[in-house]
């Protein structure tokens, strides 16, 4: 009869027959696949006790899957990725309905911490994770004595998963048992989770990679891969911090450039004023210069020219002495009617001075006449 595989081990794999029971079949070196539906025989050992309670619920899911119309296939095909990085690297694939189905480790230590994880296949996404973080704190991957980073990649076909809830719900199991640890959460996308693949490392930690590198282009990508999340965070911050101090000094560099360039401009501007200035004063000096000496060419031009005149004029008299102009006749001839009219003028004072004189002395004679005969008078009065 046919069956379904449910769960796949090493040496063995547990097969849901037709008739509902779980058979523990061999593997035989078989490449088997969960949901893979392959021949068994009632000869098998049938599965009982406890686990059966687990299996039937498994088997409840895959009744409900095929009623509804999905199929066991549907059920176990991946959904998204969800990356726990620590220094041991996992990875959690899930299905439509958030159940996981399948649980492997990226290096060395991740092989070995999920070795520690049994039956992790459907169960929820949060359960699993806070079992891998136990575990990673049980094998001494996350200390207290240390600052711890804890890396959480989403990679997922739509916005199914709740990235906030599993951030919230990771911060809180992790800070119950080591507070000193730091959560990081970050969404991938499946050209990212390809590329992570090929580099066998997780999406999370290429992102961070990438990151690192652009930061700080010394940095080496082989190098680096091989270093844990908290290495790779720390160099992120070094270079962040390094990034901004040069930007810092570069804001410096540009506002002093700034500044010298506006003190330069000063400086020029009040060196081109004041060369202004002292050209506007020589060439007002050099104006008011040619003035005076066009004012003193002019006064020259003239005195040369009158000179000129003057003895033009001399020399005109020398050569035609008795050739006398109008005007200097005229000017002749009213300078001997002054001369005449003074001369009256004399001969008039003299004659006047002369007759007051002869009037004076006449009037004295006469004075003295009358005096005498009055006193000659009276002489004779006295003799009668």
């Amino acid at each position: 009869m046919k069956g379904i595989v449910m769960e796949v081990y090493e040496d063995k794999v547990i097969v849901l027959a037709k008739d509902g029971s779980f058979l523990e079949v061999n593997r035989d070196n078989r490449d088997l696949d969960i949901g893979q539906e392959i021949e068994v025989d009632d000869n098998n050992k049938r599965i009982r006790g406890r686990i059966i309670r687990r299996l039937a619920s498994i088997a409840a899911a895959f009744i409900l899957l095929i009623t509804t119309g999905y199929g066991v296939y549907g059920y176990y095909t991946p959904y998204g990725y969800i990356n726990v990085d620590i220094n041991p690297s996992v990875e959690i694939a899930y299905n439509l309905y958030n159940r996981v189905i399948d649980l492997k480790g990226l290096n060395e230590d991740g092989n070995i911490l999920i070795s520690k994880i049994k039956n992790y296949r459907n169960r929820t996404i949060e359960n699993v994770i806070n079992e891998v973080i136990d575990t990673a704190v049980e094998q001494a991957y996350v200390r207290p004595e240390q600052e711890n980073v804890i890396l959480i990649t989403i990679t997922e076909k739509k916005d199914k998963v709740d990235d906030e809830k599993i951030y919230k719900l990771v911060d809180n199991h992790i800070k119950q048992k080591i507070e000193n640890t730091e959560v990081i959460l970050i969404e991938g996308d499946n050209n990212i989770y390809k590329r992570a693949r090929e580099d066998k490392i997780s999406p999370g930690k290429l992102m961070l990679i990438e990151k690192a590198i652009d930061l700080n282009k010394d940095i080496k990508f082989e190098e680096v891969a091989k270093k844990p999340v908290k290495e790779i965070m720390r160099m992120i911050k070094e270079a962040k911090r390094e990034k901004e101090k040069k930007e810092e000094r570069k804001k410096l560099e540009k506002k002093t450039e700034k500044e010298m360039d506006k003190i330069e401009e000063m400086k020029f501007n009040k060196s081109r004023k004041a060369k202004e200035k002292k050209e506007d004063k020589l060439e007002r000096e050099e104006i008011e210069k040619f003035r005076k000496d066009e004012t003193k060419k002019d006064e020259e031009e003239k005195e040369i020219e009158v000179d000129k005149i003057e003895k033009d004029k001399e020399k005109d008299q020398r050569r035609y002495p008795k050739k006398k102009s109008q005007d200097e006749f005229e000017e002749q001839r009213k300078e001997k009617q002054e001369n005449l009219i003074i001369n009256d003028n004399k001969k008039n004072q003299d004659n006047k001075y002369k007759v007051d004189k002869s009037e004076k002395k006449n009037k004295s004679k006469r004075g003295h006449e009358n005096e005498y005969k009055h006193n000659k008078k009276e002489r004779g009065k006295d003799e009668d």
